[in-house]
């Protein structure tokens, strides 16, 4: 070899007490070592010629490869003088590793093999090419809400030792694993495991998650899109109009199966005509909510455990009820801002006599107990015909009662507002005469939109004096 002086210059190489001539070009190889582990040759620079030698360059490339106590440069040596150089060998990962030594002009190569185990691990997802998880990002397929992607986890020791999988976790929201595997895990050199992990998205967009094995963590990236649209949905056994006091089984039913389960809230609102709210407006829950499912695959909602309808109490005041169903797959409401709705309304009408029966009675008189409803909660007018018995005459048949001025008094206490627009009435009849005579009374009720429908009730079986 020759330096740029022209001098010759020999080379050689000590190891465990060997020596050995090298030339520029030629390599230089290092017993193995465990990764991590230093091995270190010496190499000796000898002066043979007739002049000092002066080297400039010296370096060891790339950091598996050290000089260890190299000179200061430019390194000068004397003719016949030598230097000796520490070359150290620190495999960083298992396998053949090499690399460059560079004296002045000369290069030499250098080799060695690593010893342990190496870790490689790859993502596998259908549909696309397997991923290294080495500490960059993984992307994986979008995925729609509801759905759920299935994708493979393979952790392989590709070194040339037997290696332990100490720590393997996957973390971040909607990922799960199958089937965590038991740790730790020894693996012989070309062993492998497999890991099943799942990726099931709550929120539209990009979910970000982590894989982490032996301390290394991987970024994973997915993008979940929206779910299938939901077909047209609508209430079953519910009109436009509703009469009070009714109590229909409603339902909800979809014109087409769903793929996903679906999980729901019905919730109701009622405003009053009158300003006054009526409790009695509510599921038979006693909630103004009801909470109800529909399998995947299915048509009807199921409230409850088997139940395809819930009952709904339609109160006793004019009014409008709101009905409005929220429909969600996981966390992800599906029907967004825009519930399903439908409106029920009450009706201001006639007063309606429920029940109507005889209280106390003496000789002197009679009580009568009247039960109804008013939805516009007044009551103006209580109206009243009696019928004789057999073979008696009566000098009154018709008596008129005006109660506005008590159904006013009562429907504006706070008492009423939880009764709605129901009411109960008893009216006291003072008989100058023999109660006998009477034999059936029947009574009507009235207020600003109409009279309610006669009720009628039998005094007396038989005819009286």
């Amino acid at each position: 070899a020759y330096l740029g002086n022209a001098l010759p210059l020999p080379w050689g190489v000590t190891a465990a007490g060997a020596t050995q001539a090298i030339q520029p070009g030629d390599t230089i190889p290092f017993p193995s070592a465990a990764v991590g582990t230093p091995t270190v040759l010496s190499v000796r620079v000898r002066n043979t010629g007739t002049a000092p030698a002066q080297i400039s360059t010296l370096n060891a490339s790339p950091s598996s490869f050290q000089l260890q106590n190299a000179p200061a440069l430019p390194l000068g040596i004397a003719v016949g003088g030598s230097a000796t150089l520490g070359l150290a060998f620190v495999p960083q990962t298992s396998g053949n590793t090499s690399g460059v030594l560079r004296i002045g002009d000369a290069s030499f190569v250098l080799s060695g093999v690593g010893l342990g185990p190496k870790f490689s691990c790859t993502v596998a997802a259908p549909g696309q090419t397997p991923s290294a998880c080495d500490g960059s990002t993984i992307t994986l397929p979008s995925t729609s809400i509801g759905d759920r992607l299935g994708f493979t986890v393979q952790i392989a020791n590709t070194g040339n030792q037997p290696g332990t999988v100490q720590n393997f976790a996957v973390g971040g929201s909607g990922f799960s694993v199958a089937a965590a595997p038991s740790l730790p895990a020894s693996l012989a050199p070309g062993d492998s495991i497999v890991v099943n992990v799942s990726f099931a998205p709550a929120v539209l967009g990009i979910t970000g998650g982590f894989l982490q094995i032996n301390g290394q963590t991987s970024n994973i990236v997915v993008a979940a899109t929206a779910p299938p649209s939901l077909p047209a949905i609508s209430f079953t056994n519910v009109n436009a109009q509703m009469q009070p006091l009714a109590q229909p089984l409603i339902g909800i039913h979809l014109a087409s199966a769903y793929p996903h389960d679906l999980s729901g809230r019905v919730s109701l609102s009622f405003s009053s005509d009158s300003l006054v709210d009526d409790p009695a407006v509510q599921f038979l829950n006693g909630q103004r909510y009801v909470d109800f499912k529909v399998p995947g695959g299915a048509t009807d909602a199921v409230f409850g455990t088997i139940a395809t309808g819930v009952v709904l109490q339609t109160g006793s005041t004019a009014g409008a009820i709101a009905l409005a169903a929220s429909f969600s797959l996981g966390d992800y409401l599906v029907t967004g801002s825009s519930p399903v709705t439908q409106n029920i309304s009450i009706p201001a009408a006639a007063p309606q006599i429920r029940a109507f029966q005889i209280g106390a009675m003496d000789s002197t008189g009679f009580d009568l107990l009247i039960t109804g409803v008013s939805t516009t909660r007044s009551l103006a007018q209580l109206a009243f015909t009696l019928t004789p018995a057999d073979n008696s005459a009566l000098a009154t048949t018709t008596l008129t009662a005006d109660v506005s001025a008590a159904f006013n008094d009562w429907y504006s206490s706070a008492l009423s507002r939880n009764f709605g627009g129901q009411f109960s009435v008893s009216v006291r009849f003072n008989v100058a005469g023999a109660v006998a005579a009477i034999q059936a009374i029947t009574a009507t009720a009235s207020n600003a939109k109409g009279t309610s429908d006669p009720k009628s009730l039998t005094l007396q079986s038989s005819g009286g004096q």
